[in-house]
């Protein structure tokens, strides 16, 4: 089994009273616990005074005072991520496993479909069509000179295994044995190095989103329910104020990655984006190790359909990379520190 050397940068001191549990939930010291439920009665507290004030206020104030606290709330979130999720010096990063870029990019589903694409473009599996049927469905198979022990990666064997009976590409994300193959193969390692959350970092941004939420709920309906008491109708802009500030809100306990692996997954796709310019050329004159490397840093969109036809037949509805980088390879080089030695010829890629 290959190794995948990743830099392991130590955890961050906002995580260090939180233990992980055997059954994967956190415990917190006797004094902690003590501290969150203070918090939680002194917060319910104020929400319940500030609902009290805030209601009583005419509807142009209250309207008023509304959106500012859900600012607020929403401000306050964002700070605390910045503080619970700080962003370290990326001073080296391994590049040699495309699937681990990939897991980190877009989670397991990601990683199966870029190592189908790769496998594809290998020859190690043939895209067939399937003639009985009425839509002419594309499903893949093993290549019967293909020996799966050959090939480096795990994940790539395991998906040899699946598609050694002929199957329709998408059935490879709707089989959960594999996708936890692939979560067992990366999760672990990403979130040790800080770039995944752990489930206690997961915890913590429902709780802090969850608190969020309940204010800005509490405080709109306890209004909306006075004015329809009272026989007002207009109630729009609160009801608009309200879902806008809840969905926001929300989505702060929902992200994907840290701050941490937004930052590195920007710092490689600025640093291969003179790979990914030239990707028209890479069959021609570059390695598969190339291709893959391409694929995991920005997806098999990255891949364009008129060189690599198969794979985009395989996934027509691939994702597309949402890159904005434009920054030249040297510059990330520079300011990525030691990142150049790492990357192998991820350097020598860009033009």
């Amino acid at each position: 089994m290959s190794s995948y050397p990743v830099s392991t940068p130590k955890p961050s001191d906002s995580w260090k009273s939180v233990t992980p549990a055997s059954n994967g939930a956190t415990t917190l010291p006797d004094n902690d616990a003590w501290v969150v439920r203070s918090f939680v009665i002194v917060w319910f507290t104020l929400l319940l005074c500030f609902t009290v004030v805030i209601i009583c206020l005419p509807k142009t104030g209250f309207l008023l005072a509304y959106l500012l606290a859900c600012a607020g709330v929403i401000t306050m979130l964002y700070v605390r991520r910045i503080v619970a999720e700080p962003v370290r010096e990326l001073t080296k990063f391994d590049t040699s496993d495309p699937y681990r870029l990939a897991y980190l990019r877009g989670g397991a589903n990601e990683a199966l479909r870029v190592a189908t694409a790769v496998l594809i473009e290998a020859r190690h599996l043939m895209l067939l069509q399937n003639e009985s049927s009425e839509k002419k469905e594309k499903q893949l198979v093993t290549a019967p000179d293909c020996d799966a022990k050959s090939l480096p990666f795990p994940l790539e064997r395991a998906v040899l295994r699946f598609f050694t009976t002929p199957r329709k590409p998408e059935e490879i994300f709707e089989q959960g044995g594999l996708k936890q193959q692939v979560d067992d193969l990366y999760k672990e390692e990403l979130e040790k190095a800080g770039l995944l959350p752990s489930e206690a970092q997961k915890q913590a941004r429902t709780s802090r989103a969850l608190f969020a939420l309940i204010f800005i709920l509490v405080v709109g309906l306890a209004k909306i329910g006075v004015a329809v008491w009272h026989g007002y109708r207009n109630i729009g802009f609160t009801v608009l104020i309200m879902i806008v500030a809840a969905i926001w809100a929300w989505s702060f306990s929902g992200d994907y990655r840290m701050r941490f692996g937004d930052y590195v997954v920007k710092s490689l796709e600025s640093l291969f984006e003179g790979m990914r310019a030239q990707a028209a050329a890479l069959k021609a004159n570059a390695s598969m190790a190339q291709i893959a490397l391409l694929a995991g840093v920005y997806g098999v969109a990255a891949l364009p359909a008129e060189v690599f036809p198969e794979v985009r037949e395989a996934f027509p509805k691939a994702p597309t990379d949402s890159s904005s980088c434009g920054s030249s390879c040297s510059s990330s080089c520079s300011s990525d520190g030691g990142s150049c030695s790492s990357c192998g010829g991820g350097c020598g890629g860009c033009s």
